[in-house]
């Protein structure tokens, strides 16, 4: 649920007022979209996209269909009871990996259909109807953290 955060942007003179996508924007697409609203070039070295085209209500065709993300444990914050991860989340599916750590032993995977489980509290990954989407969504994960330079574990 931590990576359905809501962005609201006010921009009397670029977006209409109630505008609402259900594209994905990361925190990597801010700099570039401020960068392109002030009309200044974006580097070609930085991460992200600019969503100035989403914010006027366009919808581009090479848009990002899903995202990698990545959880890690830290110190700092012992707390916590969720364990360090990694995982691609989709408009429909969230594939995720727990690993070890020194303090975690416990490693699996979980697939989330987010359609038939918003809350997300059934995993779904042993059910033998979700195998070729999970076939599907490792590959892209591994397609992901390869361009990232993650090593695989």
């Amino acid at each position: 649920e931590s990576l359905r955060i809501p962005l609201v942007i006010r921009y009397p003179k670029l977006i209409k007022p109630g505008s609402v996508t259900d594209l994905f924007s990361l925190n990597v697409d801010y700099a570039p979209t401020i960068l392109d609203l002030a009309g200044v070039a974006i580097p070609s070295d930085m991460d992200g996209r600019s969503l100035k085209p989403i914010l006027e209500g366009k919808e581009p065709d090479d848009w990002r269909t899903s995202f990698y993300y990545h959880y890690y444990e830290h110190p700092d914050f012992q707390f916590q009871d969720v364990p360090p991860h990694y995982g691609i989340r989709t408009g429909r599916y969230k594939l995720i990996h727990y690993y070890p750590t020194e303090k975690v032993a416990a490693t699996g995977w979980e697939l989330l259909d987010l359609r038939a489980d918003p809350l997300e509290l059934t995993n779904v990954y042993e059910e033998p109807q979700y195998q070729f989407i999970i076939k599907d969504l490792r590959k892209e994960l591994a397609r992901y953290q390869q361009s990232l330079g993650v090593s695989i574990d």
